[in-house]
């Protein structure tokens, strides 16, 4: 329901109305502005406070001003940040783009940022193709490529080039902010010195087919592929590539031209002679050749013949050598007689006389069992030699070369030993004598080696090993081999002879021993002599009783003997001694004795060669290379052991029998020399 008024009511209360909203809008335009004069106060004292980014130097096109992170407003070449820290980032076509960190707390309002100009894409080219080419930019070698693109940072440069064949002076270049130039380089070819000699001079020298002088000539080319060529009349012409490239700035070169020459027809008697053309020696040849224009001397000598000189003038096809045999005679004289070879060739036995060729000739005298003599000899013209040779036999060279300690490759050692005459056994007042002890005189033509130590337990496994194919490694120790029979000892010694490339030294059939041959270097068993020999005499200047001299008391560390320590193991000991070991000791565990062995003395007894016999030997013989009798029942054992303690076992003349093998038994190996 509407009210309606009196028109004055009306009027007034609509006064009254338009006078309310007049109000309102005074006040909120009284409001504005005042929020307008805040703004405008704040923003004049937030760009009066804002940061001043001044640039150096200054881009020439325009840059972009940003910044990242944190509350802050660019205009222009200002940053508004009234809080906090932002990173300022400057975007300058030309250059680099720069960062700079600023916080509002930096009382420092202008902000200087130094720009660094990026590097320009700079082209290098020439206007020719180069060889091996060098850019140079600043004194530096920058690039090899033939058309190099390089990234330089605006600025001035010095570019210089340098190829196999063309260089180009230095030049100043200016690299301007955002172009990418391409500079070409003028470049020119290189000099070359040339001085070119020849012997003989006066050759005509022709550059790329021109002829520019003789020689000696000298001259100034320029680089590249350049065709020598040498012509002189007489001789042969010499052509020759020469690439500048491969040279220095200076060639200097000497030729020696050959004189031209023709091939002539030749035969020469006798054959194998020496030929000289001019005074030079040349090869002998059906056809040789010798100058096309001039004439030559052509010489040809042969021994045992007169030489012949031939001119050989320019129309001559043909020449003709028949030397002059020339004798001379030798007496050939030897001892023992032998048989004589000249040349290789057998002509007859000593004493005979030869006539000759006068030249040298190789004279080998042949002769059993002894070394073969060769030797050349000058047979003189007219004259008679004598030729007079004493032989050595093949035993005195093989004592002659042989060393005083060898190993081989089980790596046994062994010394030699030159024995000399000797009695072996004792007499029958010596102190704990034997029956068996036989006097007997013997005495040596053949030296011999004889093992430093006994066999060891591991050496004799190896053979064991292989004996039986077995792939397994052989074991064993140190310890000296025993418990083996005298023919298991042989039967190593063959094995080891076939093992070092030596004839076996024992014969055996079926897998038994048979025999022996005395010849034979290889391996075996020493002799009953040799043993004793090396026992007793060797070292020493008379021979002894026991290994260590005569007396009847056991020096300290003798040997492996039946001591303090193997009291309660053998019924037998020696008080007033202690080696240490109560039993078996290992090879080698003591000193070597006077003869430069071990173990003669004590640790096990060995075997030895012989057969045992109780035959007396004939008093007044002297028994060479004494090896026992050929057969018999058992073998001789000799020296003492770590069981032994009496007077008798101790003695190195003492000896035992036996075929099989025993715990205090093992065994040395020997082998001839000679």
């Amino acid at each position: 329901m509407s009210r309606k008024g009196s028109p004055v009511v009306n009027e007034f209360i609509n006064a009254i109305e338009e006078a309310k909203s007049t109000r309102k809008r005074k006040i909120v335009y009284i409001i504005a502005g005042i929020t307008s004069l805040l703004v405008s106060a704040l923003f004049f004292y937030a760009y009066a406070t804002s940061f001043k980014v001044h640039l150096q130097p200054v881009p020439e096109k325009a840059y972009n001003l940003s910044t990242e992170a944190g509350f802050s407003i660019t205009i222009g070449d200002r940053v508004l940040l009234p809080f906090g820290s932002t990173t300022i980032i400057i975007q300058a076509p030309g250059f680099i783009e720069e960062r700079k960190i600023i916080s509002s707390k930096n009382p420092e309002k202008i902000v200087k940022i130094k720009l660094s100009y990026a590097p320009v894409s700079t082209s290098l080219t020439s206007a020719v193709e180069l060889s091996n080419p060098k850019w140079i930019v600043n004194g530096i070698i920058s690039s090899e490529d033939q058309n190099p693109i390089l990234k330089l940072k605006p600025g001035e440069y010095k570019i210089a080039l340098s190829s196999d064949y063309h260089t180009a002076d230095e030049q100043l270049v200016s690299i301007k902010p955002v172009t990418s130039p391409m500079i070409r380089v003028d470049t020119h070819l290189k000099s070359v010195s040339f001085t070119i000699k020849t012997r003989p001079t006066d050759a005509k020298i022709f550059i790329d087919d021109e002829l520019v002088g003789n020689s000696p000539w000298k001259g100034i080319l320029e680089a590249g592929k350049i065709n020598l060529r040498i012509e002189k009349t007489g001789y042969k012409s010499i052509s020759q590539a020469i690439d500048t490239k491969n040279e220095k700035t200076i060639v200097d070169r000497t030729y020696s031209l050959a004189k031209k020459t023709r091939l002539v027809s030749a035969k020469f008697h006798p054959p194998a002679g020496r030929l000289f053309i001019n005074n030079r020696y040349r090869k002998i040849t059906s056809e040789i050749s010798i100058d096309a224009i001039e004439q030559s001397l052509v010489r040809y000598e042969a021994g045992g013949h007169q030489g012949e000189t031939i001119v050989v003038y320019p129309d001559d096809k043909k020449i003709s050598f028949k030397l002059k045999p020339i004798y001379g005679s030798v007496e050939i004289l030897s001892s023992p007689k032998s048989k004589v070879f000249i040349e290789g060739e057998l002509v007859g036995e000593t004493p005979m006389n030869a006539k000759l060729l006068a030249k040298q000739h190789l004279i080998t005298l042949k002769a059993p069992n002894y070394i073969e003599d060769s030797k050349t000899i000058a047979i003189e013209a007219n004259k008679k030699i004598r030729h007079d040779r004493k032989l050595t036999t093949v035993s005195d060279y093989r004592l002659a070369n042989s060393q005083p300690s060898v190993k081989n490759s089980m790596g046994i050692v062994m010394n030699r030993f030159i024995p000399s005459k000797i009695k072996i056994g004792a007499p029958r007042n010596q102190k704990g004598q034997r029956a068996n002890e036989h006097l007997r005189k013997v005495d040596f033509t053949r030296a011999f080696y004889i093992g430093k130590f006994e066999i060891t337990e591991k050496q004799y496994a190896i053979f064991e090993n292989e004996n039986s194919n077995s792939s397994l490694a052989p074991k064993g120790s140190r310890l000296p081999v025993r418990s083996i029979s005298w023919e298991e000892a042989a039967t190593f010694c063959n094995w080891l002879s076939l093992k070092e490339g030596f004839e076996p030294f024992y014969i055996s059939r079926q897998s038994r021993i048979i025999g022996f041959d005395k010849s034979s270097l290889g391996y075996r068993l020493p002799t009953e002599a040799e043993w004793e020999y090396v026992a007793r005499a060797a070292g020493k200047k008379a021979p002894t009783t026991f290994v260590w001299g005569n007396d009847y008391e056991v020096p300290e560390a003798a040997g492996n003997i039946a001591d303090e320590s193997a009291k309660g193991t053998v019924k037998i000991f020696l008080g007033e001694y202690n080696d240490g070991f109560a039993g078996i000791a290992p090879s080698g565990s003591f000193d070597a004795e006077i003869s430069g062995l071990h173990d003669q003395s004590g640790n096990v007894s060995e075997w030895t060669h012989d057969f045992y016999l109780l035959d007396p030997p004939e008093v007044t013989k002297v028994y060479f290379d004494y090896m026992g009798k050929p057969k018999g029942a058992s073998h001789v054992i000799k020296g003492s052991n770590y069981l032994s303690a009496s007077w008798t076992e101790l003695r190195a003349s003492y000896k035992d029998t036996s075929n099989d093998g025993r715990i205090d038994v093992g065994f040395r190996i020997a082998r001839y020399i000679n």
